[in-house]
């Protein structure tokens, strides 16, 4: 793999933030970009990813300013404010898990109607049954307290608020959603089985 950039330069009106940025990155190169709050760090990543165009003057020729050869992909942790910070660690971890606890919901309500008589959908009962195994809804808790304590955290710590956490564990939250959120992917394409060997694969890296 090689990522290339060749005198790339960015502006936001009048403001030049990145002048004739050039650098190469190969196959096992470990690379820090250090700088000053505002110097663009996040800008020039931004050019990397695709998400930041570089200046109009050079849009005609961008392939040849920015170049990836190979087959990679490129990972970016953004910079991320939580949308709210007095949510606790544990309630922001369960909303990777929205699709099991609103098909949980469903259950309950149907449990208590077939309860009182209400409702006999015993065939519409087994299917949502059936469905909640199938999306891991018997595992999802050991599933997320088995992450939340391979990331190094507590069983403290799920009670807490998210305003109680430095800025490093609150970037290693949003790692352990992601990291999540991506092996429930691979579970709903491919069953419980790959779910079980990708976990094991990430927290045994």
């Amino acid at each position: 793999m090689r990522l290339y950039l060749s005198d790339v330069s960015v502006s936001f009106g009048e403001k030049e933030v990145l002048k004739n940025i050039n650098f190469e990155v190969n196959k096992n190169d470990k690379v820090a970009i250090i700088g000053r709050n505002g110097c663009g760090k996040t800008t020039l990543l931004k050019v990397i990813t695709g998400e930041q165009d570089i200046d109009s003057s050079f849009q005609h020729n961008v392939k040849d300013k920015i170049q990836k050869t190979g087959k990679f992909e490129i990972g970016y942790l953004k910079q991320i404010a939580f949308d709210d910070d007095s949510e606790t660690f544990e309630n922001e971890i369960l909303k990777v898990y929205k699709n099991i606890l609103d098909l949980k919901s469903k259950i309950e309500v149907l449990e208590h109607s077939m309860s009182s008589g209400a409702n006999k959908d015993v065939i519409k009962y087994d299917d949502m049954l059936r469905q909640f195994d199938i999306i891991g809804g018997y595992t999802y808790q050991k599933e997320y307290n088995t992450a939340i304590k391979k990331f190094g955290f507590s069983e403290e710590d799920k009670y807490k608020k998210l305003s109680e956490f430095s800025g490093g564990q609150r970037t290693r939250h949003i790692v352990l959603c992601q990291i999540i959120l991506n092996n429930r992917f691979h579970l709903l394409r491919k069953g419980q089985r790959m779910r079980r060997q990708l976990i094991h694969i990430v927290f045994h890296l």
